[in-house]
């Protein structure tokens, strides 16, 4: 088949002139002079803006050289005498923002639920997250989510098997980790106590004897005081102390309290009285680490047995293993017996053979018989 003539097929079409290519370098030209153009006008605004920002720093300093001034004058003038100024008239300091992370694993029950929000209402400073899915990558995840929302320390509650209950108190900062079993789990809801307390407020810590004397107790103190105590001037927190948390340690155990204190005034002495709010729970230190959820063991409880080891002790089954591990431990050692015995009477009894002096007679005396 003959191909088509090119150039007989463009004989009938007009050529491109020099007009049109003109007017598509004229179109070009002012796209990229309104381009400039609005780039030019960006920065004239952000030199404004940068120029604004500049002068309400300068009033703000001029502003707080003339706060410090007038205080200086009252502070001289103190008409009152016996009123302290200077502690009415606090001076403006930055708020601290310590952060806890409190969150749990997947798949806890609902009584963990409720001491988990109980504990992040008791912690104004408390951060809440997700639950964490896998549990195996505590290590690397749980550092990277508190650097992620800004906490310094860090408390995951773990549930295995729907039964067991466990308790991780974390630090980044001089890096610490303890794990607890936590048991006797009594929310707020449940005890429905008298006492109260205003949300936000900061708590008395009281510890028992035992976390001065006891070696591993008073590396855990610190730790304790970090995340259950609240940073002074922290923005969510009231500047207001009405309740004390009290950590007694009891049969290798913390046993938590949360009591109100109540003032009433009796004549010229003030009672003290206080009144439990909740919650309860009791935590057993298993394990103490160097790092972040692992690192170098510092302490560990031998003492300690594991919920699933109870559970098989007491269970029929772990019984009859027992009674059968004893039975097989008698017979052998009975099997042993009865062999040195034998031993001990056979060589009695032909030790005469293996004399020297020896003429026979024993042998052939049994033999005829």
């Amino acid at each position: 088949m003959p191909r088509p003539n090119k150039a007989a097929s463009r004989k009938g079409k007009p050529r491109k002139t020099k007009a049109k290519t003109e007017t598509k370098k004229g179109f070009r030209d002012t796209a990229l002079e309104e381009a400039m153009d609005s780039k030019l006008q960006q920065l004239d605004h952000m030199e404004a803006v940068d120029g604004m920002i500049e002068q309400e720093m300068a009033d703000e300093d001029e502003a707080d050289e003339v706060r410090k001034a007038t205080r200086a004058e009252v502070q001289q003038r103190d008409p009152l005498g016996h009123v302290n100024i200077k502690g009415a008239m606090s001076e403006k300091t930055a708020t601290n923002k310590q952060r806890c992370l409190v969150f749990a694993t997947r798949g806890i029950t609902t009584p963990e639920k409720t001491l988990l929000s109980d504990l992040r209402d008791l912690l104004p400073h408390a951060k809440n997250d997700s639950p964490l899915d896998d549990k195996k990558k505590k290590v690397d995840v749980v550092p990277q989510l508190c650097k992620l929302k800004h906490c310094h320390t860090c408390v995951l509650l773990e549930n295995r098997k729907r039964k067991d209950t466990y308790l991780y108190l974390m630090r980044l900062r001089k890096p610490l980790t303890v794990k607890f079993y936590v048991k006797h789990i009594h929310t707020m809801n449940q005890l429905k106590m008298v006492g109260n307390a205003i949300k936000g407020s900061r708590p008395f810590l009281h510890f028992d004897q035992a976390f001065e004397s006891q070696q591993h107790l008073r590396v855990l103190k610190p730790l304790i005081v970090d995340i259950f105590g609240t940073p002074r001037r922290h923005h969510f927190s009231r500047p207001f102390i009405d309740h004390i948390f009290c950590f007694f340690w009891l049969d290798e155990r913390i046993w938590f309290r949360n009591y109100q204190i109540v003032e009433k005034d009796a004549g010229k002495k003030t009672e003290v009285n206080l009144l439990e709010i909740g919650p309860r729970f009791m935590m057993q230190p298993i394990y103490m680490w160097d790092k972040p959820f692992g690192g170098k063991p510092l302490w560990k409880n031998h003492l300690f047995k594991s919920p699933n080891r109870l559970r098989t002790e007491s269970r029929e089954g772990g019984l009859k293993y027992r009674a059968k591990v004893a039975k097989k431990a008698g017979q052998i050692k009975r099997k042993t017996e009865l062999r040195n015995v034998e031993e001990e009477h056979m060589g009695d009894k032909y030790q005469e053979v293996f004399e020297d002096n020896y003429d026979g007679t024993h042998w052939e005396d049994e033999q005829a018989e």
